[in-house]
């Protein structure tokens, strides 16, 4: 049970990532690209050869190959199990995740605009959480190998998603404060 919430989270940490190739576009005969032509048989939309673009922003383009990575990325060895998903299903699902890329890819350039930075060690902290989870650092990348996951995506999938947190954090959180007196009420309509 808990390594499939530790693989949720991750997954999660995972769909915070944004490509560092902006064009979006899968490299031919790549697991990815020839992943992508297998669904595109049910779905003609996710052709990797036109790479359709799913959303536009003022901060890039989210394209079908954007999300076929991330996908590709965090299911691992598992993708094979969208290839039976309905059709229907698999293009919200793809929606979704292009609008959580999208959204990801605005904060993060904006987390970039305003100077912030994530330390070695703050990585660190979550990976070692992590390792504490399965028991021990071997256990861990076992289980990523398994899935077909890699070490170092994941890390910079973490970077990037403390990175946004600190950017929310520092233009919203901060004007926030929550008087004890309201955290008493709320506690007590909760009861």
């Amino acid at each position: 049970m808990k390594k499939w919430i530790v693989l949720l989270l991750m997954m999660t940490i995972g769909l915070m990532s944004c490509s560092k190739d902006k064009s979006g576009k899968l490299e031919k005969d790549s697991p990815a690209y020839n992943f992508a032509k297998e669904l595109a048989v049910a779905n003609p939309y996710l052709d990797p050869d036109k790479n359709q673009v799913l959303i536009t922003t003022s901060h890039g383009t989210t394209s079908t190959g954007d999300v076929i990575k991330v996908i590709f990325e965090n299911f691992g060895n598992r993708t094979g199990q969208l290839k039976g998903m309905p059709a229907p299903r698999l293009k919200s699902m793809i929606e979704g995740i292009a609008e959580d890329i999208t959204i990801k890819k605005v904060l993060n350039n904006k987390a970039d605009e305003f100077g912030i930075k994530v330390s070695a060690e703050e990585i660190d902290s979550i990976i070692n959480a992590q390792y504490e989870q399965f028991g021990s650092e071997e256990k861990f990348k076992e289980f990523m190998t398994e899935n077909g996951m890699d070490f170092e995506k994941i890390k910079q999938d973490i970077e990037q998603g403390i990175k946004i947190q600190k950017y929310v954090h520092e233009m919203i959180g901060k004007d926030i404060q929550v008087s004890e007196a309201e955290i008493d009420e709320m506690y007590e309509e909760d009861i």
